[in-house]
Order: C-alpha cells, then structure tokens, then sequence
C-alpha cells in the first residue's frame, strides 16, 4: 500500500494544483479521522476554484472522500499514518505541522474543530522544537488583542486555549504548566496597571488545581519541578494583584453609586466574578443595597447568574425591596416568553430599571423576544431604549437569534433602529465560534426574504465565516443562490464596465432591485460606489436613475 500511496502522490505533484493538493494532503493528515471542512484549508489556498480542484484532485486518486456537498472530506487513518511516515523519512513533518498549527489555532474557537486541534497538537508535542510554536500562536494572538484594546477577544482566546491543553495534555504535563507560565506573564505585563481582572479570573480558576499538583507531584523531571515554582510565584502575584481589583465589589456591597460608576465607565465589567464566582450584584443584593442593586441592572448585571455555592443574587437577598425588583426582572423574561407585551410595558413602568438586566447566558430581554418572534415586544423594548446590538456570552446579537427563528419583522425594526457605522458593524456581525453572520444564517435556512431585508440594509453579500464560505456556500436553496449570484455579476459587471448589468436590474422587482443596490461587498462597497469607483460614470447616472424608480415605486 505504501508503494501505491507514493505513486499516487508523485501522479497529484505533477498534475494542475498539485502543489496546493499536497498541501492540503499533508496538512490533513496530522487532524482527526472526522470529517474536514473545505473552509480549514483556505491558508494554503486562498481562492475557493483552486481549493475545490485540489480536492477533487485528491479525490481523484482515493487519497480523501468527498463529502456529497463537496465542502466536506474525510481521510482514511491508515491513508493518514503512511502520509506521516513519508513525511517524517523526508523531514518534512515538523514544517507541515508548524503550518498546521497556524491553521488549527485559527480556528481555536470553533467547537466543531476541536478533535482536529486536538490530533494536531498531540503530533506537534513530538517535536521540541514545535512546544515553543503551540504556546507561542496563542500567546501572540492575546498579545495582538491586548495591543488592539481588544480585551474580550484575549480573554476568550486564553480561556479556550486553557481548556484545549488541558484536555489534551492533562494538567500535570509540562507543556500546559509551561503555558499557565507564559499566560500569567502575559497577563500581569497588560493588566497590571489596568482595572481589568478578567484576565486574572482565568488563570486562577485553574488555581486550586495547580496547587494540589504542585503538592502532590513527585517530580522525576527537575525543569517541570521548577516550572512549578515558577507558576506559584506568579499565581501570587496574580492573586495580590486581583485583590486591588475586586474594588468593584466593595462598592457595590458598600452601595457606594460614584465608585460603582466609575469602576463600570473606565471598563470593569459589570458581570466580573471574584474568586467564589460572586458577581457586584451578589454582593449589592446579599447587603441589601436597592440603589446599587438598580444601577448595577441598568448597567446590564446578570440577574440569575450562579456563584460557586450555586446561589444566585435572589436567593440570598436580605432586603425585600431587592428581592421584589429582582423578581420583577425574572418576571420579565418570563413575560416575554408568554407573548404579554401589555403585562411587560406594565412592569417596565413600575420598574423601569430592568430594562437592561441580562441572564446568566448574557441574553437581554431583545433576545428572549426575537427567540419567541414577539415583533410586539420587540418593538416596546427598542422604545424604552434596550440595545439590539447588546451580544451575549455566546456572541449572539438579537438580530441573529431573529435570523434563525425566520422572524423578519423583528429583523427589520432592529435594523431601522440602528444607523451609520454602528449599522454597518451590526448586520455584518459574526457569530465567534464559526465566524457567521446574520446573512450566513437567512442563507442557510434558504429565507429569501430575511436576506433581502438584511442586504437591504448593507449586508456585505460576499463575507466569509471561520471556515471560508460565502453566505452563497452556506445555502443549497435555488432561490437563495439566485438573489447571490446575481449580486455577484452585478459587482463584477460594474468592474468591467459592463452596461448588461443595468439592462439585469430594470428587469427585477424593486424590492429586490433594493436589495441588490444596498448590498455591500467586503470592501464596504454598494454597486454605485464601485461603479464611481472604478469610474463607470454612465452605469453610476443609470444605477442612481433605478434606485429612485424602486424607492417610489
């Protein structure tokens, strides 16, 4: 079999996209036996024809299978382990799985990745030369976010990075110590003269567990034994440093209102857990401060979140005030759910501080009524001024809940209600664990009329999730492919000065002529911009002419 593999891959090295097949080939090998997303491999190939024509040249040769949908491929195991043999008689596989790395971690956040990252990193850990790598991408990538301000972004990653090495390696190995080393340096050099503490909270939830490891490890290895010492010593300071941060606590148990709102403007999340998982809110409850209890709301406190005694902020109030407002806000939510809008502007009259307040899950009140298609509630929550752009601990905005339940009457007032920048930012906002959009979400479900809404409203029609694909990839709706396709000859006739687009566009309907003319591409651009753009000033006069006929139509 070894011989026929071999010939097999000299045949793809000398045919058309060879280079980029063996590639993928080589790549592939090191994952998991589960299926492969197409998407995982646009950083050897870039452009979606060549990726599709490597694989089918690979499949050509019985060196993967092709899934029905094509996007999709598996890899035999006994395919895999002589691809890896080869590589390693050549001394090629560390290169292959320094690239590899770079790949997985790219797609770290992506739950349905995670058996593939796994096999990578356990092939990685073979070579020294490569531990420096699988610390060092994630590291540089928090490094990156903190640089940018992005702090949420480096939290997430750190905090994903932390469960993968546990989970691949276990607690003990050198290789998850030497990350928490590397994670705790990191941290301190950004945080510490910050009021953030998230980062902090991170590394010493795995606190308890690297203590006990350092006490009961009898450690043959001396540099493992010292990587402990090391780890604890910056724990320490760690821990000391988060003592100054739990301030926001104080304040709240305090019912001090200045301090709370100062410690919340210059970005100490309203939601922070200390060492016991307590959030501000648990200890304004627990002392009974209704003030602080109501601007903690109003900042958007996680009414039902649990501490580490599985006590919520309700259950362990001391002031009836409080325990009734608290409450009132489960009551809402429940409101919501049942479709009593008149019940909920009630509520919100009598306390219209819970407007704001989220659940344990990071959900607003916006998301439990684009969960249940209440257009009614929706709009009585925008009027009282709860944020559609407000994302949960999932990174759902209220617009892609909207987009999965088909409800594009509360995808439209979200939409109206957004303007500028902010527009632009929201309807093109992605999902982090696979990069959709709103857009991804209509197309895939083949709701053509959700995704003229939302392209009517500037949707880029060409955005990419994590995995590489177009919204026009995620659909196998005819109707869906239509409407895209045609937002796509339209583009690339305007690049080319072709007046066949204007004749293709007097001959659609004005709702969806609107829906092509708002549409953006990547560039943030409309059909009018690129033809300005590319300076195509008569096709520009004639799609300015067939915007005002479809706007009065």
């Amino acid at each position: 079999m070894e011989a026929e593999l071999k010939e097999a891959i000299n045949r793809v090295s000398q045919s058309d996209y060879g280079s980029e097949a063996l590639d993928i080939l080589y790549a592939a090998a090191h994952f998991s036996t589960e299926n492969m997303r197409a998407g995982m491999f646009v950083h050897f190939v870039s452009d979606p024809i060549r990726l599709n024509a490597a694989l089918q040249l690979l499949s050509q040769h019985s060196l993967v299978d092709l899934m029905d949908s094509e996007s999709t491929f598996t890899i035999k195991s006994p395919v895999q382990r002589l691809v890896r043999k080869i590589l390693k008689e050549q001394k090629k596989q560390m290169a292959v799985l320094e690239e590899a790395l770079f790949v997985v971690f790219s797609h770290m956040r992506d739950k349905t990745c995670l058996n593939h990252i796994m096999a990578i990193l356990r092939h990685a850990s073979e070579y020294d030369e490569l531990i420096e790598s699988m610390i060092g991408f994630p590291i540089f990538l928090m490094d990156s976010s903190f640089k940018e301000n992005n702090r949420s972004k480096a939290y997430a990653i750190a905090n994903s990075t932390m469960e993968l090495f546990i989970k691949t390696f276990s607690h003990q190995h050198s290789v998850t110590v030497r990350l928490q080393i590397e994670l705790a340096k990191l941290f301190f050099a950004h945080i510490k003269y910050s009021n953030q503490s998230k980062g902090v909270e991170i590394l010493l939830r795995y606190q308890r567990q690297i203590i006990e490891l350092d006490n009961e490890y009898d450690a043959p290895n001396a540099d493992l034994a010292t990587d402990f010492i090391i780890l604890n010593q910056l724990i320490i300071k760690l821990q000391q440093l988060l003592m100054k941060f739990n301030t926001l606590h104080s304040a709240a148990a305090e019912g001090n209102l200045s301090k709370i709102n100062n410690f919340i403007e210059r970005g100490t999340d309203v939601n922070l857990e200390d060492t016991n998982a307590r959030t501000p809110l648990h200890e304004a409850c627990e002392q009974g401060r209704l003030s602080a209890v109501e601007l903690l709301l109003t900042k958007g406190a996680m009414y039902d979140v649990k501490d580490a005694l599985n006590k919520t902020p309700l259950q362990i109030c001391s002031n009836e005030e409080v325990r009734e407002l608290l409450i009132s806000v489960k009551n809402a939510f429940k409101i919501v759910k049942a479709g009593r809008t008149e019940r909920l502007s009630e509520l919100i009259s009598e306390h219209p501080v819970i407007v704001n307040a989220q659940d344990s899950s990071g959900h607003n009140l916006l998301h439990q009524a684009s969960w249940k298609c209440n257009t009614a509630a929706a709009q009585l929550l925008l009027d009282v001024g709860v944020d559609p752009t407000h994302v949960s601990v999932e990174g759902r905005t209220p617009l892609h809940v909207a987009a999965s339940k088909k409800c594009v009457g509360i995808v439209q007032i979200f939409l109206q209600s957004v303007h500028g920048k902010k527009l632009q930012d929201f309807v093109d906002a992605k999902i982090p664990d696979q990069g959709t959009t709103a857009l991804h979400i209509a197309a895939g479900k083949g709701d053509v009329e959700m995704m003229k809404c939302l392209l009517k409203h500037g949707a880029a029609f060409d955005i990419r999730n994590n995995n590489g694909e177009t919204p026009r990839m995620s659909s196998k709706n005819e109707s869906a492919h239509h409407l895209l396709d045609l937002i796509e000859r339209c583009f690339l006739g305007v690049s080319k000065g072709n007046r066949e687009v204007v004749c293709e566009l007097r001959k659609v309907k004005p709702e969806e002529c609107l829906a092509i003319m708002n549409a953006r591409d990547t560039q943030n651009h409309t059909l009018l911009q690129a033809a300005v753009m590319n300076k195509q000033k008569t096709i520009a006069s004639d799609l300015i002419k067939i915007i005002q006929e479809a706007k009065h139509y």
